[in-house]
């Protein structure tokens, strides 16, 4: 496992816009875990009132927003939560293809300005540099190990943390809903993951 030291000596790597574009990143990861909690919360809803269309006066903020926006029929505040539950989980899927798509060009795109930086430097060392390095090893540096820069560590670490946020904020959720059940599941598959 690598230590925090590697990818704080990663982030000084990135120069200052690159550093920007990292920050920018944040907000679009956390709309996106938004976007996802929101989809998923309203699938709840949606079923509870398509298995027993009673809960609509029951459950007191389905009753809320049923008296809140005037529905007349059970029939046309099911298909309005149909509607909304579909728009916010097609919005959550999309926005989540931008957001991955994003951080999949900053992560690639760092592999060129890596490289460039790189090899810039390479060519203004003096000439009796090159005299004692092999030029096997530069051909490596140049591309083997930016390589294993952005694929090793970058990318995995963009990786995790946009779904440590979404994780974060769906466990949130389940909290808000159910806190005694989501605490035992929690503990039960985080359990099982860190055994296994």
């Amino acid at each position: 496992m690598r230590s925090t030291g590697t990818y704080r000596k990663l982030f000084q790597v990135l120069t200052p816009s690159e550093r920007r574009r990292v920050y920018l990143l944040v907000p679009a990861i956390i709309g996106m875990a938004l976007l996802q909690v929101a989809g998923i919360g309203s699938v709840a809803p949606f079923l509870q009132v398509v298995a027993d269309p009673s809960s609509v006066e029951t459950n007191v903020w389905l009753a809320r927003v049923y008296t809140y926006f005037g529905f007349a029929t059970t029939e046309g505040f099911l298909m309005a939560l149909g509607c909304v539950t579909l728009t916010l989980l097609v919005l959550g899927n999309v926005f989540n293809t931008l957001v991955a798509w994003a951080m999949a060009r900053f992560t690639q795109m760092r592999r060129h300005s890596l490289s460039m930086r790189l090899l810039k430097s390479y060519l203004y060392r003096p000439y009796l540099y090159y005299l004692r390095t092999n030029s096997a090893e530069l051909g490596k540096n140049l591309l083997y190990e930016v390589n294993e820069i952005v694929n090793g560590i970058l990318q995995p670490c963009m990786v995790l943390v946009a779904r440590g946020v979404v994780s974060v904020f769906i466990f949130i959720l389940l909290i808000a809903v159910d806190p005694l059940l989501s605490v035992g599941a929690f503990e039960v598959f985080g359990g099982a993951y860190s055994l296994i």
